[in-house]
């Protein structure tokens, strides 16, 4: 694929897809499930940002980067691993009021 001849949307698709593989291989963690963060017209920036870190795990940058993915994406990746490790992030993340998928 020439990053070249890419639309922004298909370099934004192609830039999470890479960014996704290289969390991966950085936990180590096996892809048997994924948090999908969706957009919605309610929470901040900030917020998200903060329940990314605090529930996620994730540092300051990949939060803001997350929450920049959703806004111009509708959606975005922020966690993966085993079904029964994510469950209950998932359900912290909804609680917060988050639109969050675990597929």
């Amino acid at each position: 694929m020439d990053p070249d001849n890419l639309t922004p949307k298909e370099r934004d698709e192609e830039n999470q897809r890479k960014f996704d593989e290289y969390m991966r291989k950085r936990d180590g963690v096996s892809e048997d499930a994924e948090i999908i963060l969706l957009n919605d017209d309610v929470n901040s920036f900030e917020f998200v940002s903060k329940c990314l870190i605090h529930y996620c795990k994730h540092e300051k940058l990949q939060a803001h980067q997350c929450a920049l993915l959703v806004h111009n994406n509708g959606k975005c990746s922020v966690k993966v691993g085993k079904l029964s490790y994510l469950r209950p992030i998932c359900v912290s993340l909804a609680s917060e009021g988050l639109s969050v998928e675990l597929i």
